[in-house]
């Protein structure tokens, strides 16, 4: 939206969110943030709102009585692992399941009716990560603490996200050798490159937050404006190919870039070919 705001600024842009604000699963600040950017860039958002093209009463809501010319509904994504036998796909999850379960391991796995992995599948040589995955691994019944909504998982909900793909592929590429050799199997865990998000707004604006978790609200913004929209761009496309084999590296760069200062080391600053301070 900010994109076609700032290159067509002819276009009446409207957003709209079932959700109370904008960025829902990043902190606060970063929405509050992103909202000023918003109404200044004459963009109008409607929140609490659900997408009803066929109510009258929807479009008169938003100003629009005749409608919209042109609609982007990007409100959830879609399990696309039909070549998958179903007692391998989760009855839950995003846009209602049909993500591919696995054990702590990223074996695919049969799971049972509340989603848990159940028996290894293939022999254990299938392995899955990425946009396919469940996005979590349940834990086993009885393992969890009943007052914990978080002791169903053995790893909470992960971002969709390529820093986090990564990272698990990285733990199921080791698994496929030693699987071929006999050695023990890596456990994957929680990559914390997954709380690592940037969102651009326009081309010379954005956030970047990190310690991102499942838990709504988390984390906090350690980059703002122009530094946030190049690191954006560096992260789309890097100039360097390998931080894209290690995420790690990301988050190496940021910790050493983000003192308490909120100053931007040297290093990072010619990095981002950036004058001065990010804050």
């Amino acid at each position: 939206a900010t994109e076609l705001q700032h290159y067509f600024p002819d276009l009446r842009v409207i957003l709209i969110d079932r959700l109370p604000r904008c960025l829902g699963t990043l902190p606060a600040s970063a929405a509050e943030y992103a909202e000023r950017y918003l109404h200044s860039h004459g963009i109008h958002t409607f929140y609490g709102v659900e997408y009803a093209p066929s109510s009258e009463a929807f479009w008169n809501t938003l100003g629009l009585p005749a409608g919209a010319d042109i609609t982007y509904d990007m409100h959830r994504v879609y399990a696309r692992n039909g070549f998958m036998p179903a007692n391998t796909l989760a009855l839950r999850g995003p846009s209602g399941g049909g993500w591919i379960v696995t054990n702590s391991r990223l074996q695919v796995c049969t799971r049972d009716s509340h989603d848990r992995p159940a028996h290894v599948w293939g022999g254990g040589r299938i392995f899955a990560v990425g946009d396919c995955h469940y996005g979590a691994v349940m834990a086993r019944q009885g393992s969890g603490k009943a007052d914990d909504s978080m002791g169903m998982f053995l790893i909470p909900p992960v971002p969709k996200t390529a820093l986090a793909a990564v990272r698990w592929a990285r733990v199921a590429c080791r698994n496929v050798v030693a699987l071929s050799r006999s050695w023990s199997l890596q456990d994957a865990r929680w990559p914390p490159e997954a709380g690592l998000f940037a969102v651009s707004l326009g081309p010379s604006d954005g956030i970047v937050a990190w310690k991102v978790s499942c838990v709504r609200d988390s984390g906090e913004i350690v980059l703002v404006g122009e530094a946030a929209s190049e690191l954006k761009r560096r992260m789309t496309w890097p100039d360097n190919s390998d931080w894209l084999v290690d995420p790690s590296a990301w988050l190496v760069t940021l910790k050493e870039g983000i003192p308490a200062g909120r100053v931007l080391l040297e290093s990072l600053k010619s990095w981002c070919c950036l004058p001065g301070r990010a804050w």
